[in-house]
């Protein structure tokens, strides 16, 4: 939508959001740690990143299955 690029909202706010990165469908980078500047420079968080494939693939279900909750946004202001 903005600049081009697509993006869902979540279906339903009381899901416990989760912080993961799959990449390649064979790493999975997840913890504690939200992804920003201050959780990284200011935050006592912990990261793991993991490479496994069949790990990776249980994620990328889950990841599907939240996707299926998600709806397209309405009125987006593009600035």
């Amino acid at each position: 939508y903005c600049a081009g690029l697509e993006f869902l909202i979540d279906g339903n706010p009381y899901f416990l959001h989760h912080k993961i990165i799959i990449i390649d469908n064979e790493i999975v980078i997840t913890g504690s740690m939200n992804f920003s500047r201050t959780s990284m420079e200011s935050n006592d968080e912990n990261l793991i990143i993991i490479r496994d494939k069949t790990l990776a693939s249980a994620y990328n279900m889950e990841f599907d299955r939240l996707w299926g909750y998600a709806t397209k946004p309405e009125d987006v202001p593009c600035q």
